[in-house]
């Protein structure tokens, strides 16, 4: 079946232009999705501070699952040597270990899930802020300033525990027939 004819004519190509089958799907999601540049530039100071809460929030408990994560080190290490030799240990370590580590990982795994997406949006709205745009004071009389730095400062940690969040979840699947818990 030959795709629907359509119009090049439009000056504004919706989403549904711009397949061969339109779909209704498609239609719905036209309008929709990220917020415009100028709607970024106009409500900025208010996105930073609702996603400062978050991220606060989102870091303490990424911190707190990772400092309990620690207490399981002799697991992630014994694992970590599994996978490189491309083995597993025997069934009845394997689901008490899954035991120990699995309602952790559950909780690090959603954090991560969140953590990731604020992320992404605070380093949209960081440059925007170095741009002088949506400078203020959030809660606790911190400055939008002090914030971005203190994220700038902590980035790398972040990004080291969502990564290390990953290839535990990883390893979880070997031992788990690809669930995850």
């Amino acid at each position: 079946m030959p795709p629907p004819e359509r119009s090049w004519r439009s000056a504004r190509p919706s989403c549904t232009a711009l397949s061969p089958w339109p779909s209704p799907a498609l239609r719905g999601f036209a309008g929709s999705g990220f917020p415009s540049a100028r709607a970024l530039e106009k409500n900025a100071f208010r996105l930073i501070q609702a996603n400062a809460r978050l991220y606060n929030r989102l870091v303490d408990e990424l911190n707190a699952g990772h400092a309990e994560l620690a207490g399981h080190r002799e697991i992630l290490t014994k694992w970590a040597d599994e996978d490189r030799r491309a083995r597993l240990g025997q069934r009845a370590e394997i689901i008490r270990e899954r035991l120990a580590i699995g309602g952790l990982l559950a909780r690090l795994r959603r954090t991560l899930f969140q953590l990731e997406r604020v992320h992404f949006r605070l380093v949209r709205l960081m440059a925007y802020h170095d741009r002088g745009i949506g400078r203020g004071t959030l809660d606790g009389g911190v400055t939008t300033a002090q914030f971005f730095e203190r994220f700038a400062r902590e980035r790398r940690d972040v990004e080291q525990k969502l990564s290390l969040t990953r290839s535990v979840s990883k390893m979880y699947l070997r031992r788990n027939e690809g669930k995850l818990p």
